[in-house]
Parts: C-alpha cells; sequence; structure tokens
C-alpha cells in the first residue's frame, strides 16, 4: 500500500454514517408525518340532532362547554393569536425561541387571552410537550385558548388522549364540547362587560385529513359543527361572532 493511499474503511465509515443519519431522518420524518387521523363519515353522511331547547350561554359554562372572560376596566380587550408553532420536545427543539417571543409579547401587549389556532404540537410524546406548554402559560398565569390542528393529535397520543390533559390547568380555557357535535375542540369563549355578552369568539376543529377523489388532503368543517354555530348564534342573538380554526376555507382562495 502506497503511503498517501487512505485504508478502504477509512472511506466507508463517512457513506456509512451518512446513511445512517439519513435513515433517523426518514424515520422520525415519517413517524410524525404517516400517523394521520380521518373522520368515519363526511359532509354528506353525517348525521345530527340539535337540541330542542335554546342555547343557554349558564347552562353551557356549568356544563365545561364554554367559558367567559370580563372586559378590562378600560373597555379594550387585547387578543393575541399564534398558530402552526409545531413544538417538538428534546435538546434541539429550538421550542425555547417560542416561549421566548411568546414573552417579548406577553411584557409588550399584555394580552388579555391568547388562542392558538392549532398545530401547537409535532412531536412523538406530544402529551408531554403539551403538559409542558401548558405549565408555561400557568408560569406566567396567561389565560389561553386551544383548537386543534392537523398535526396535533398525530402519532403516540390523539386528540381525546391530548384534550384530557388541559382541564387541570385553570389558565387553560379548553372543552372538548358538546358530545352531539363532531370534533375535540368546539366551545364558545364570551366577552361580557358588566356581566352582559358583548362578543363572542367561536372554536371550530377542522380535525386531520381525509380523502378526496383527486387524493388526499386537510379534512373540513361538518355540518353538526355548523349547526352548533348557528344555535349558539340563536342563543346569544345579536352578539357578534368571531371564529378561529386551523384549516382556511376554500373561499380563502378566492380573496
Amino acid at each position: 500500500m502506497e503511503k498517501n493511499e487512505r485504508p478502504p474503511t477509512l472511506a466507508i465509515l463517512p457513506v456509512t454514517l451518512f446513511l445512517l443519519a439519513i435513515f433517523l431522518f426518514l424515520v422520525v420524518f415519517f413517524g410524525l408525518t404517516q400517523t394521520k387521523t380521518y373522520e368515519q363519515v363526511s359532509r354528506h353522511t353525517e348525521g345530527y340532532q340539535l337540541p330542542q331547547e335554546p342555547y343557554d350561554l349558564n347552562d353551557a359554562v356549568g356544563r365545561g362547554k364554554a367559558f367567559t372572560i370580563e372586559y378590562p376596566f378600560d373597555g379594550e380587550f387585547t387578543l393575541l393569536w399564534g398558530s402552526d408553532f409545531h413544538l417538538p420536545r428534546g435538546p434541539f427543539g429550538g421550542r425555547e425561541k417560542v416561549y421566548a417571543l411568546l414573552e417579548k409579547a406577553f411584557q409588550e401587549i399584555d394580552p388579555d387571552l391568547t388562542i392558538i389556532t392549532g398545530d401547537l404540537l409535532f412531536s412523538f410524546n406530544s402529551k408531554r410537550m403539551l403538559k409542558e406548554f401548558a405549565l408555561f402559560m400557568e408560569e406566567h398565569q396567561r389565560h389561553w385558548a386551544f383548537v386543534f390542528g392537523n398535526h396535533d393529535g398525530q402519532h403516540r397520543h390523539d386528540r381525546v388522549a391530548l384534550a384530557d390533559v388541559l382541564p387541570e390547568y385553570p389558565h387553560a380555557l379548553f372543552s372538548r364540547g358538546e358530545e352531539w357535535v363532531l370534533g375535540e375542540s368546539d366551545y364558545t369563549i364570551a366577552l361580557t362587560h358588566q356581566g352582559k355578552t358583548i362578543q363572542a369568539l367561536m372554536m371550530l376543529d377542522s380535525h386531520d385529513h381525509r380523502v378526496y377523489d383527486e387524493g388526499k388532503g386537510p379534512n373540513y368543517i361538518y355540518p353538526s359543527q355548523i349547526g352548533w354555530y348557528r344555535w349558539v348564534a340563536q342563543g346569544l342573538e345579536k352578539v357578534p361572532f368571531y371564529a378561529f380554526f386551523h384549516i382556511p376555507l376554500p373561499e380563502y382562495a378566492l380573496l
């Protein structure tokens, strides 16, 4: 062997490590993205029955299906809205940057409520990640609301398991909603002034994925959710409504 000739094992080692790195990346990527969930019904086949009695906010609050927040004394309600944080677990996830941005926003605008419209999580251990985020909000004493996105319930923990985490955190305004409404995060937050509802925030679950004729794609809002929205609107009468959800409506493409 010539002096400058590299032993074969030294040449093979970098290639092996490179292929191993690609393999591990693909395992993580497909493990997090190929666990989509699908509803068993469509907007054409879903059946539901509206309650016979009118919507009553106090009853909904008492049953844990709605929440109320009183307007501040100055008459201005500040809302912080975020989406698609995709918080991962692990030392290289970079979630500390998200926490730092939120802390900066808390200091600068002092929001009365923070709303996260989906894809908060992107982690193998999403339940632990959700608990960590909820604890972060508790430590800062910030009320927050959350609706599921299409990635939150993927991999190890589904939406039901994640939904069961949040009731133990007082600052988390979250409900799985009425049993007859499809989804795991359909609920109302009423903004009140001197005890009177003046605005309503409607949280809508836009689900995960479904199969269309042209292939797989994001899911949509179902008839039972629309019926629930109208039921609440009739009960609250002429109160302005603001809807929060993850997947844009098809009409958004026309803007």
